[in-house]
């Protein structure tokens, strides 16, 4: 982690790869809490972790389940989603942690992007098909509040702080449809993969009819 001052010049550096306490596998989002504190999370090791405005470890916590995406964070908690995968039967939720890694209120079930998987007698792929739909999250924490778009949907969901839907936002529209050249672009995009098993499976996944909001 690099920090930099008001004027682009180079103050400090903390933290490398490795597993150690301090240490990063594969760095995910980080936040400033509101006493200067930085938390990061990294996903690959399953863990938050603090440091001083100086860069000084801190301490920090693991994770039961997997977590990718930092929504927000406060003075005594910060939010992230919840990912579990397996298959047509994974799941997403969007938790709330205190500073300690207690686990204090869930939002519920959402639609997590799931990749289409493909699979010969030697290989395994994880394929990701444009348009998928799947949940998208923003967060104002000033005013308490969680933004949820499903993106196949003109439907924004609002919940408060304690995880009540309190308003949906609803437009009509007419969904725009996935084209010849959409379709073009998307061949296009997977034969100039190196791995040409990967590139002729790539070829019979299902595309979609239309395209996300």
């Amino acid at each position: 982690i690099h920090v930099f001052d008001s004027g682009g010049r180079h103050v400090l550096a903390f933290g490398k790869q490795g597993k150690g306490p301090g240490e990063f596998e594969r760095m995910g989002p980080m936040m400033l809490l509101p006493d200067g504190r930085l938390l990061v999370i990294d996903w690959l090791a399953q863990r938050t972790s603090f440091f001083s405005p100086e860069g000084q470890y801190l301490g920090g916590h693991p994770w039961r389940t997997r977590h990718y995406e930092l929504l927000w964070c406060d003075a005594d908690s910060y939010a992230m989603d919840e990912r579990i995968f397996a298959g047509e039967q994974s799941t997403l939720k969007i938790k709330t942690y205190s500073l300690d890694g207690e686990e204090l209120l869930s939002f519920g079930e959402f639609t997590p992007d799931r990749p289409h998987l493909m699979t010969t007698r030697e290989l395994s792929f994880a394929i990701s098909v444009p348009y998928s739909p799947h949940s998208v999250f923003a967060a104002d924490r000033s005013r308490n509040r969680l933004f949820h778009c499903l993106n196949c949907r003109y439907v924004i969901e609002v919940y408060d702080g304690e995880a009540h839907l309190i308003r949906r936002i609803d437009r009509p529209y007419t969904p725009l449809p996935f084209t010849d050249e959409d379709r073009q672009a998307y061949y296009d995009d997977v034969d100039r993969n190196p791995n040409k098993v990967f590139a002729k499976m790539a070829r019979d996944v299902k595309l979609p009819d239309i395209k996300t909001v």
